[in-house]
């Protein structure tokens, strides 16, 4: 499905540079809590966990692609964002 990205293929250092594109959250530590464009908390430890409330996932905002290591393109969103 166009938009998304696939866990398995990603690694730690394309993921780690998609969550630091999130703004801080002040007083958190940066490497573990973060706010996506939405503003929603996220939490580096609930990377696609459907069933927390800071889970995230990361979103391919090129619609005319799927690569994964193209960083411009790629956002860390709460999990229960809805995508175009």
């Amino acid at each position: 499905m166009k938009g998304n990205t696939d866990k398995g293929k990603l690694t730690t250092g394309v993921k780690r540079k998609v969550w630091n594109k999130a703004a801080l959250l002040q007083g958190h530590p940066p490497d573990i809590w973060r706010r996506d464009m939405q503003g929603n908390v996220i939490h580096w430890q609930e990377y696609e966990n459907k069933e927390s409330k800071y889970g995230w996932k990361i979103h391919n905002a090129n619609l005319q692609s799927n690569e994964l290591t193209d960083i411009e393109y790629l956002h860390p969103v709460h999990i229960d964002t809805p995508q175009p």
